[in-house]
Formats: structure tokens, C-alpha cells, sequence
């Protein structure tokens, strides 16, 4: 999407462009990789990936949060779901 031009042709934004369509794969994809519950993944890889895809510090805090919530979530339900097998057999 480009940014609109007032009458002299000059972009009316100065500073950061608004939101893009453009940052949701990105933003999806920094949810996901911090809501990941395998070591190797989570909250310190998805820092490096904010840094990488120049984040901002609010921004990429709030997406990490919310990927950290889900992760634990997953791992609530997988440990609800592994109770009720074990409840099967003793």
C-alpha cells in the first residue's frame, strides 16, 4: 500500500508508515515462533527475529506475550489431555 501524498507529492507521513498488510504474515509468524513449547524456540528466538524485522521495542513485547500466552495454553492442554490417558490405565 502506498503512502498518500498531500498536494506537493510529498508523503504526509513522517515518521513510521501506519499499518501494512504487508506486516501481518510477519506478525503471525512472531506469535507463532514465541508460542512454540520445544527447546530451541520460543521467547529468545523470536527476540532475535523482532530485532531482525526491526520491531519496534512495545511491538514485538506485545507479540512475544501473546505467543508466550498461547504456548502455555498448548502446554496446559497437552498435560490435561496426558492426565486423562494415564486416568485410563490406573
Amino acid at each position: 500500500m502506498a503512502h498518500p501524498k498531500d498536494r506537493s507529492g510529498h508523503d504526509q507521513y513522517q515518521g513510521e508508515a501506519p499499518f501494512e498488510e504487508d506486516d501481518v504474515p510477519g506478525d503471525v509468524g512472531l506469535i507463532l515462533l514465541s508460542a512454540l513449547p520445544i527447546r530451541g524456540f520460543g521467547i529468545l528466538s523470536a527476540s532475535i527475529v523482532s530485532f531482525f524485522m526491526k520491531k519496534g521495542r512495545n511491538e514485538g513485547t506485545l507479540l512475544m506475550m501473546t505467543g508466550s500466552f498461547i504456548g502455555i495454553f498448548i502446554i496446559i492442554g497437552i498435560a490435561k489431555g496426558v492426565f486423562k490417558l494415564l486416568g485410563l490405565f490406573f
